[in-house]
């Protein structure tokens, strides 16, 4: 399946993830095909760049654990904002059972790391227009 069917049209992303490696790929991948891309390594971060840029973003990427609070404490404050926000979870380690159900009860997409290029892509895609498969 060709990737060039997921790629954006400029659509805002927020990317929050503490590590850098990670944070830097994940931006580069997502702007060489075609997102507008902010980034931040933490929950106070992401709270700063949201206000700044007043929120106008498609999609949030998040890793559930940062350094600060988690993904779900970072969502939570900024769907009292934009509560029609879409949100992405991504983590590299097991997230706690209590968690899980807050997750799936809330319909938050979630990818587990590690995730190829076209996985992510597909599904970002299919976050922001759900009815352009």
């Amino acid at each position: 399946m060709s990737i060039q069917k997921f790629h954006g049209k400029g659509e805002k992303i927020l990317i929050v993830e503490d590590e850098e490696d990670i944070l830097k790929l994940t931006a580069a991948l997502l702007r060489k095909n075609n997102y507008s891309v902010s980034e931040a390594s933490s929950v106070q971060e992401a709270l700063d760049i949201f206000r700044q840029k007043k929120g106008e973003f498609s999609l949030i990427l998040s890793d559930y654990r940062l350094p600060d609070q988690t993904g779900l404490d970072l969502i939570n404050q900024l769907l009292l904002y934009r509560p029609e926000l879409q949100i992405l979870l991504v983590s590299g380690y097991a997230i706690p059972k209590s968690q899980w159900a807050v997750i799936r009860e809330k319909g938050y997409r979630f990818l587990q790391k590690p995730y190829t290029l076209s996985d992510l892509l597909q599904t970002v895609r299919e976050m922001i227009e759900p009815g352009d498969q």
